[in-house]
């Protein structure tokens, strides 16, 4: 069974969410290498086999410590250097935002943060 087109499940937390509210991971091998390393797909356009992950250190780091990368990627994978990627980029790691505003959206829910009374 698969999803709703653009619904995907974060591999950390296993909620759905819209894949716009996610970062997607790509497993990257050499030719002929069993294992593979992890890395961040920026423009989701990278071929391969894909994760996806809420934009949130906490479902990064429950994602490393349940070992679902090597799940996800059916292999055993090399986790650090999208650790060291994420840790670099973690303030340009993709945040959805309201396009209106600029401002976070309520995670999960696809609604806006709250208005403030002026």
């Amino acid at each position: 069974m698969s999803s709703p087109p653009g619904i995907r499940t974060c591999i950390g937390c296993r909620r759905s969410d819209d894949r716009t509210a996610l970062v997607r991971v790509v497993l990257q091998r050499a030719q002929g290498n069993r294992t593979g390393e992890i890395v961040l797909d920026r423009n989701r356009s990278m071929k391969g086999r894909g994760a996806w992950l809420h934009p949130d250190r906490q479902c990064l780091d429950r994602a490393l410590g349940t070992k679902a990368f090597a799940r996800s990627f059916r292999c055993p994978v090399d986790p650090k250097p999208l650790e060291r990627q994420w840790a670099a980029e973690e303030d340009s790691v993709p945040q959805r935002c309201d396009p209106r505003e600029g401002r976070p959206l309520a995670q999960s829910t696809g609604a806006s943060a709250p208005e403030e009374s002026e």
